[in-house]
């Protein structure tokens, strides 16, 4: 069974740090947006990193896994949260949606684009 841990999002590059020397594999990131906030990072392993911040706003873990731009750019771009040093940015266009961040159910992300 996997275990969470709440981190908060000044942690993250530490945690990713972390992470990497011990030789784990991103497995993925997810977000969601419900009742809170949730940013889920996943290793191969039996340990996981959930964040639960009012809305956070993040620090690129691709510098210790390359592939995280991918999931980085789409939490970005689909849930409006921002996240810095992503080592490729596809600035809003990865999806290319209709609105701005559209997943933003607080409804900060509900403008055209």
């Amino acid at each position: 069974m996997t275990e969470y841990h709440t981190i908060s999002p000044k942690s993250v590059l530490a945690m990713a740090h972390e992470r990497r020397e011990k030789g784990d594999r991103l497995v993925q990131m997810h977000c969601s947006h419900g009742e809170y906030w949730e940013v889920v990072y996943s290793f191969d392993g039996q340990e996981g990193f959930i964040l639960i911040p009012d809305r956070p706003e993040l620090t690129s873990i691709s510098e210790y896994f390359p592939s995280a731009y991918l999931y980085e750019n789409e939490i970005s771009e689909l849930f409006g949260i921002p996240v810095e040093g992503m080592s490729i940015d596809f600035k809003g266009r990865l999806y290319n949606p209709q609105r701005k961040a559209p997943f933003d159910l607080a409804g900060k992300g509900t403008s055209d684009v």
